[in-house]
C-alpha cells in the first residue's frame, strides 16, 4: 500500500491500536465498542482522526 500510494501521490496512513492492560494478574479487555462505535465505523473514525492530526 505504501508503494502504491507513493507512486500515485496519494496520502497513506497506517495505524496500530492497542489498549488491553496486560500488567495485572487478570486480563483487562479495553475495546472501542465501549465508546459506542460499531465495528465498521470505529476504524474509519480512527483513520480520519489520525489523518487530520498530521
Amino acid at each position: 500500500m505504501l508503494a502504491v500510494s507513493k507512486y500515485r501521490h496519494i496520502p497513506f496512513i497506517q495505524f496500530l491500536y492497542g489498549a488491553d492492560n496486560l500488567s495485572s494478574d487478570t486480563w483487562e479487555i479495553r475495546d472501542l465498542m465501549s465508546y459506542g462505535l460499531t465495528n465498521a465505523e470505529k476504524y474509519m473514525v480512527l483513520a480520519f482522526e489520525c489523518g487530520l492530526a498530521m
